[in-house]
C-alpha cells in the first residue's frame, strides 16, 4: 500500500531531502513539500505532520542530534531498518558509511526515517529499501493503533540482555495483555505444548505441560484477556438469535460448551469443535451484542476474528469505527464507498453493514453477502471449520 508522506529538512544545505521527495513520489507515494526544521523541534515537528510517514534527512553524522532525538522516542524500533540501509551505502561510501546515523521506528503508531543529508547515503537507502518497505511500515502502524499497541516502548539495547549472573526464575512472568488479538494477517500459532491451570481450561486437558501462558490456539486468546472458562455453567444465546436456526444448527454440532467469564463481569457461551479440552480446537465464543450478537473467533487468535457490536465493550473494534481506517488496517486498502458500519472482520476480509445488506470487501472488490442474519450464520458456520 502507499500512503502520505511528509519529509522534513534539518540542515540540509545540499537539498537531499528534495530528491527523497522525489524518488518517494515517483514510488507512488503522495509526498509533501519538504519543510525546513531545527533539529532541537524534530520531535515536535514529526509529531504534528499529518501523515501517514515521515522521513527525515540531514543531521546525521555521528554527532548529529536529529535522528538521536527521534530515537529516543521511538515507542517501537524497526530493528532491520540500519543493517540493510548501511549494506546499500556501502556499495558506494565503502567504510564511510559509518560515519552516519541513520535509524527508523515508530512514534505514536507512525513510522519515522532518520536519514543523513549525504546523498550518496539516502539516496542509496531510499532507492534500494525504503521505497519497497515504507507502504508496509505504514499498514503495520495502523495495525498498533487498531490494537492499541502503539505505545509499546522498546528498553535501549543495553537492557535487552539480562545481566549474566541472572537466572531464568528471576524473569518477570508474562501478563495477560487484555487485549483479543490484533487486525489483519497474523500468523496463527496451534501448539498444543502450551498450559492452562484447570479453573480456565478444565480436568484433564490435553497437552498441559509446565507453566507459563498457552502457545496460540483458543486458550492463549483466553489467557490473553483474562479469562474463566466454567465447564459446569451455561449461558443462554442473545435474544436477538435465539431462534435463528441456522446459527442453531451450527452450534450444536459442537463437542463440548461451557462459559468464558472476563475480569469486567461479561459472559459468553462457548462452543467447541471437537471440544474444549484441546489446544488446536476450534472455539467460538457468542454473547450479548447489537445488533444480534457478539461472536469471537477463539482459535483464530492473534488475528482479530468475529463480529463488530455497537457496545464499546466490544472485543474488536465497535460497529461505528471508521470503516475507510479498519480496512485499510486489514485489507491494505479502503472500498471507494466507505459508508456502512462495520458488520464482521477476519485476517483479509471485511464485512460491512449498509442498510439491509451486508458488503464483503477483500482489499479489491465488493460482495453482497446477504442480509446480516444469513451472513452471521455463514460466518459462524465458516469460523467453526463445519
Amino acid at each position: 500500500m502507499s500512503g502520505s508522506v511528509a519529509v522534513l529538512a534539518v540542515a540540509d544545505e545540499a537539498g537531499v531531502a528534495d530528491r527523497v521527495s522525489a524518488i518517494l513520489g515517483n514510488a507512488g507515494f503522495r509526498v509533501g513539500a519538504t519543510r525546513e526544521v531545527a533539529a532541537e523541534d524534530v520531535v515536535h515537528a514529526a509529531r504534528a505532520a499529518d501523515a501517514s510517514a515521515v522521513v527525515v534527512v540531514g543531521d546525521g553524522g555521528i554527532a548529529g542530534s536529529a535522528a538521536l532525538r527521534l530515537e529516543h522516542a521511538f515507542t517501537r524500533r524497526i530493528p532491520g531498518w540500519a543493517p540493510v540501509a548501511y549494506a546499500a551505502a556501502f556499495s558506494a561510501l565503502g567504510s564511510g558509511a559509518v560515519r552516519y546515523r541513520t535509524a527508523a521506528g515508530y512514534i505514536d503508531g507512525c513510522p519515522i526515517v532518520a536519514l543523513p543529508a549525504e546523498a550518496s547515503f539516502a539516496i542509496l537507502a531510499v532507492e534500494q529499501v525504503l521505497a519497497h518497505e515504507l507502504g508496509r511500515w505504514i499498514q503495520a502502524g495502523m495495525e498498533l493503533v487498531m490494537a492499541g499497541d502503539d505505545d509499546v516502548v522498546e528498553p535501549p539495547p543495553a537492557q535487552l540482555a539480562p545481566p549474566a549472573a541472572a537466572s531464568a526464575d528471576d524473569a518477570a512472568p508474562q501478563k495477560p495483555s487484555g487485549r483479543f488479538g490484533s487486525l489483519g494477517r497474523t500468523a496463527n500459532s496451534f501448539s498444543v505444548s502450551a498450559s492452562q491451570d484447570e479453573s480456565s481450561s478444565g480436568p484433564d486437558t490435553e497437552g498441559d505441560e509446565g507453566d507459563g501462558p498457552p502457545a496460540g490456539g483458543w486458550k492463549r486468546a483466553v489467557w490473553e484477556l483474562g479469562g474463566t472458562v466454567h465447564f459446569d455453567k451455561r449461558e443462554e444465546l442473545p435474544q436477538p438469535v435465539e431462534k435463528l436456526a441456522p446459527l442453531h444448527d451450527v452450534l450444536h454440532t459442537a463437542g463440548e460448551t461451557a462459559v468464558l467469564a472476563l475480569p469486567n463481569r461479561v459472559r459468553f457461551s462457548i462452543w467447541g469443535w471437537p471440544d474444549l479440552r484441546r489446544a488446536n480446537s476450534k472455539v467460538l465464543a457468542v454473547g450479548w451484542g447489537e445488533p444480534l450478537c457478539e461472536v469471537l473467533a477463539l482459535h483464530r487468535h492473534p488475528q482479530q476474528t468475529g463480529t463488530c457490536i455497537e457496545e464499546a465493550r466490544g472485543l474488536l473494534p465497535a460497529q461505528d469505527a471508521d470503516v475507510a481506517e479498519v480496512c485499510k488496517a486489514v485489507t491494505g486498502r479502503a472500498p471507494s464507498d466507505t459508508s456502512g458500519q462495520l458488520f464482521a472482520l477476519e485476517g483479509s476480509t471485511v464485512w460491512i453493514l449498509r442498510g439491509s445488506r451486508v458488503i464483503r470487501w477483500d482489499g479489491s472488490r465488493e460482495r453482497d453477502d446477504g442480509n446480516p442474519k444469513q451472513v452471521l450464520a455463514s460466518l459462524v458456520l465458516q469460523w467453526s471449520g463445519r
